[in-house]
């Protein structure tokens, strides 16, 4: 599912389709399976990192995406709030609940 800023929700199987039909470009869905669980992608060289007490990111960039980690879940390792930025563009990724169990 895709919540644009002016409240439009948009669904479909294929993520990378519906990016590019929605938003016109794609999502960089390498680094994203790894960014969104608080970690850099080990495949792709990091340009710059930062970290709060606790050793979580704060701040990541890879591929030229600036990552923001603003808000874990609770006292885990897992983002609850995140902001990407590519150029012009900008992303806001909200994880309302984490489920690990699979």
């Amino acid at each position: 599912m895709l919540t644009t800023g002016d409240k439009k929700v948009y669904r479909s199987g294929d993520v990378q389709a519906l990016t590019r039909e929605v938003l016109g470009w794609d999502l960089p869905l390498a680094g994203l399976q790894h960014w969104v669980v608080g970690r850099a992608d080990p495949e792709i060289p990091v340009q710059a990192e930062e970290h709060d007490a606790r050793g979580r990111l704060t701040r990541l960039t890879q591929n030229d995406w600036r990552i923001s980690f603003l808000a874990y879940a609770g006292d885990s390792a897992l983002p609850a709030r995140m902001a990407l930025a590519y150029d012009s563009l900008s992303l806001r990724l909200i994880i309302d609940r984490w489920d690990l169990t699979e």
